[in-house]
């Protein structure tokens, strides 16, 4: 069966690639901080009750960390994930707020239309 040209690019299925960015977008809105698993999926809204729902978010975790995009660590025992502070993951955090400027600006003016 085709992927799409985004899946093939990103070696991501598109369920774990929504993941991946929902993901992506909370760890960087939150530089300071370091979640589990479980808190992860509550930041970006996932089921803690569909098996499924943590094995995407478990499986674009994984995408991620490979990418160099967020790091992840074990401290006392549970392993935390944050946004990584690499020049990959400052660039990418650059443009996650590039896109969120142009969506507010594009609300904006659609406000006034």
């Amino acid at each position: 069966m085709p992927i799409t040209r985004q899946e093939f690019e990103s070696g991501v299925e598109s369920p774990s690639q929504e993941y991946a960015n929902k993901i992506l977008a909370f760890l960087a809105s939150h530089l300071d901080e370091a979640f589990t698993l479980e808190e992860v999926q509550i930041g970006i809204g996932a089921s803690l009750t569909f098996a499924d729902e943590a094995n995407r978010a478990l499986s674009a975790l994984n995408v991620l960390l490979e990418r160099g995009l967020i790091a992840a660590r074990i401290v006392g025992g549970i392993r935390y994930y944050a946004y990584a502070l690499t020049s990959e993951g400052l660039r990418v955090a650059g443009l996650l707020e590039a896109i969120d400027a142009l969506n507010r600006v594009s609300r904006k003016l659609a406000e006034l239309c």
